[in-house]
Order: structure tokens, then sequence, then C-alpha cells
């Protein structure tokens, strides 16, 4: 009777922690994974995007990592409580960095050189709010290093 004790605890506990892994786990690693392809695109193709020269790759590329975000932010359950524990941006800041990333997305293609300086303020500032919501870096800025 023992034995059998044992072996259903054993396996309770090893259902417990499967079920813990992936529900919570895996979806969080995924969103941090998310941001990581955020920062990848931005400081690889840093000089693209701040001089609005993207092309039309590099621009789905952001849209789409955009809609990643928002979509691995959806698949944790009780985001609320669990972006408090694990150290996630909070909600709120998530839809702010998606919405100026989709905004970045459109200002970085090269249209007219009367509003570039607009526009390179704008994708600047834009890039400074995704980097404080979502507490990442997605530029070279040397004052930040020194």
């Amino acid at each position: 009777m023992e034995i059998l004790l044992t072996v259903l605890s054993g396996t309770c506990v090893f259902v417990c922690s499967q079920v813990f892994l992936k529900f919570f786990i895996d979806p969080i690693i995924s969103f941090k994974e998310a941001i990581g392809n955020i920062c990848h695109i931005f400081l690889s193709n840093q000089a693209d995007i701040v001089n609005a020269l993207a092309s039309d790759i590099l621009v789905q590329e952001i849209k789409t990592a955009s809609g990643i975000l928002l979509s691995k932010k959806q698949a944790i359950p009780l985001y609320k409580i669990t972006s408090c524990l694990s150290g996630l941006p909070q909600e709120h800041d998530v839809l702010v960095a998606c919405a100026c990333l989709n905004t970045i997305s459109v200002k970085v293609k090269a249209a007219d050189e009367n509003d570039n300086s607009c526009r390179y303020d704008k994708i600047n500032t834009l890039m400074e709010k995704i980097e404080s919501t979502l507490k990442v870096t997605l530029s070279y800025k040397i004052d930040r290093i020194c």
C-alpha cells in the first residue's frame, strides 16, 4: 500500500509540475523571447530605422514583432498577477509599446524629404518610449553607456 501511495504521489507531483510549466513558465519565456526579438530587429537595423530608410521587409518585421508581442502577452494566464510576480512589463505598457512599434513601422519608410527631421525626432521618441515601457535597449546611444 505504501508503494502505491508513493507512486501516486510522485505521479501527481510530476503532473502538477508539468501543468505549471506549460501554462505559466513556457508562455513567460516565449513572451521574453518576443521582447528579445524586438531588440534584435532594432539593434541590427538601427541605421535604417533611425534614418527612415527601412525596406518593405524591415517594415513588415516590425509590424509582425508588434503582433507577436501582443499575442504572447495574451497567452500568459492571469497576466496582471503574473507580471507582478515575474517582472514582466505591465499590461498597459505592452499595449503602448505595440502601438509605438506600429507607428514606427509607418515612419521608417522613406517618403518625401521635407519632413525628415520631424520624422527622425518622432522615431527616436517612439524608440525611447518602447525602451521605457518594455525596459529594454533598442539603440547604441553612447550617453547610456557612459
